[in-house]
């Protein structure tokens, strides 16, 4: 399946947007090591799941799939508030 170049670069711009929001003193967020988590269990869970046919049981198409995830965790980091 080929990735839209525009996809990932939605979700790592939402991401450095999510890391760069004002923080205490020098230390980074408290949440960004949660939200680098969940990116990196979202590509690694897809990819093992595309890349073992198992999307291929069911509709919607993968790529509609995908692009409903990238969606849903854009607004995630973008709307996060900082504790």
């Amino acid at each position: 399946m080929a990735m839209p170049a525009g996809v990932v670069r939605v979700l790592f711009s939402s991401l450095f947007e999510f890391l760069d929001e004002p923080h205490v003193g020098e230390h980074p967020r408290p949440d960004a090591t949660h939200a680098v988590r969940t990116l990196g269990s979202v590509f690694h869970g897809y990819v093992s799941l595309e890349l073992t046919g198992g999307f291929e049981h069911s509709a919607p198409d993968a790529l509609e799939s995908w692009k409903w995830i990238v969606d849903s965790l854009d607004a995630v980091l973008r709307n996060r508030s900082t504790r």
